[in-house]
């Protein structure tokens, strides 16, 4: 409740008067314990909101984190194929241009053998420059500074991302019991009912 205290110092006094100089008054304001509750109500709302709120980011940070820790694995599983695919075209250009030097092979061949190694030569560095992006973006994340050397161990990526998590197994109702923006929205909905609570209650005449 609300309380105000009124002072009032009387510098002279009837002599009839059995006042005191110093006068000290305290009223309390109209107070509805019912309303009360509600603004409590609605605070521990909103604390949950916001708790949630903080979840639901981690959450969603944990789920960015996996999907470039996933697309990090599969990178450098392209990288070392590409890189064995590139050792492949250089032998046949260099085989190409051995049989050329010798009269036995077209040298267009050799030129389109000399352009694959070239376009695989490109693609490597793609993938290379894309892989270098996703370290940096899941240091980010991490709050690792951009110069942190970060060790990653990609192998069994999925089962190290799910830990055995089937899916098959989850119901519905699991599903909705964890997800976030719903129960999120499921606590605004009770913060806009108590407010509308309130309103009808502060309406109502004061005796």
């Amino acid at each position: 409740p609300t309380l105000q205290v009124v002072t009032r110092y009387y510098l002279a006094t009837a002599s009839n008067q059995l006042t005191t100089p110093l006068n000290v008054q305290l009223f309390m304001t109209n107070w509805d314990p019912y309303l009360a509750l509600l603004k409590i109500k609605a605070s521990g709302i909103m604390v949950d909101i916001g708790t949630i709120s903080h979840y639901d980011k981690i959450s969603d940070n944990i789920g960015q984190m996996a999907k470039i820790f996933y697309r990090i694995h599969v990178l450098e599983k392209t990288i070392r194929a590409r890189k064995q695919i590139m050792a492949l075209h250089q032998n046949k250009v260099s085989y190409g241009q051995s049989r050329h030097e010798q009269g036995a092979v077209d040298p267009l061949e050799v030129r389109l053998w000399t352009n694959n190694l070239k376009g695989e030569r490109v693609k490597l560095k793609s993938q290379e420059a894309e892989l270098e992006e996703k370290v940096g973006q899941l240091k980010m994340i991490m709050g690792y500074h951009p110069d942190y050397y970060l060790p990653l161990d990609t192998r069994d990526a999925a089962n190290q991302i799910l830990a055995g998590f089937n899916g098959q197994l989850v119901t519905f109702a699991e599903i909705q019991a964890g997800n976030m923006p719903l129960k999120i929205l499921a606590k605004k909905e009770q913060l806009q009912s108590n407010m509308i609570t309130g309103a009808y209650v502060a309406l109502i005449p004061k005796p």
